[in-house]
């Protein structure tokens, strides 16, 4: 009981370490049990601990991000926990032995409030759009995209070494979009996801000698791809993905062998890159203003 209630304790902490004005308190409790796996009896001693919230007993709030870390550090049964493992087979199985493997990506959207006023108009993202030369998403539903990934092994050795000691004194984190430029709370909180960790690992392999970029895309998970950020190193004229921060924290969460992933080790056959020098701080598919809800299934070509 005491070990469970440190771990509660230590979460908390983190999460009272992101401002509140970067809250959105929009999860219900009903919510919050059916898809992050918070229960009566642990909501309970979480509220005792400070996690904030809004609302009353019976009508209590929670902010989405704060329940994802909970859920994924305590490993509690939801999704996101669930997406961690998928993520840590696709690199422990790769899905092709070729060069250059292909996958079909299915995107799908709607609408994220049904029955507002006036119509929905989508659009999709400056990024994406300058990625895959999308036009206009007028008049449909699902678009398809055909990824060529990457898939030859490359270790860094003893290069990377600089970078493999800092990603280490990370803690992996997902953050609201308003601190992920935001160097000063790395650096005093040391707490990140892959988009801060990202910038944050380019600098300092640059600043060992290293040539690196900062590259964002799709990771390729099971047949769910997922957004993703990583840095890459040049290697004889080539750009190669380095992701110790990424590869450390599924380690640190017992999915994936360190024996067979070195941390110098390159991410091979799981990642498409979309851009390079970019943020992630956008939405793939808009509904007006904001973000629409979509969904990314990928199919690959054996």
């Amino acid at each position: 009981m005491s070990e469970l209630f440190n771990l509660e304790s230590e979460i908390v902490d983190r999460v009272l370490k992101i401002p509140d004005a970067f809250r959105e308190f929009s999860v219900p409790i009903s919510v919050a049990k059916r898809i992050f796996g918070l229960d009566e009896a642990l909501r309970s001693r979480l509220l005792d601990l400070g996690l904030p919230h809004r609302g009353t007993a019976r009508d209590t709030h929670f902010d989405p991000l704060d329940l994802e870390n909970i859920g994924t550090f305590l490993r509690l049964p939801a999704l996101h926990w669930s997406a961690m493992r998928l993520w840590s087979r696709s690199l422990a199985k790769p899905r092709s032995r070729q060069q250059h493997p292909t996958c079909q990506v299915k995107l799908r959207w709607k609408c994220p409030a049904p029955g507002h006023s006036g119509e929905c108009h989508f659009s999709i993202s400056p990024e994406f759009k300058r990625a895959l030369g999308i036009v206009s998403l007028v008049g449909k539903k699902s678009i398809t995209l055909d990824a060529v990934i990457e898939n030859r092994a490359h270790d860094f050795g003893l290069a990377l070494d600089p970078v493999i000691r800092e990603a280490g004194t990370l803690i992996y984190h997902r953050l609201p979009p308003e601190l992920i430029d935001d160097t000063g709370f790395l650096r005093e909180h040391r707490l990140a996801d892959c988009r801060s960790a990202t910038g944050h690992l380019v600098h300092i392999a640059n600043r060992s000698g290293l040539n690196s970029r900062p590259a964002w895309g799709l990771f390729m998970a099971g047949p769910y791809p997922v957004i993703h950020a990583w840095p890459e190193i040049e290697q004889a004229g080539a750009w190669v993905p380095a992701d110790p921060f990424f590869l450390a924290t599924l380690q640190q969460w017992d999915v994936l062998s360190g024996t067979d992933w070195p941390l110098s080790r390159a991410p091979q056959g799981v990642l498409w890159r979309l851009g390079v020098k970019g943020g992630l701080n956008f939405h793939i598919v808009y509904h007006g203003q904001g973000g629409a809800s979509i969904s990314l299934i990928a199919r690959w070509q054996e």
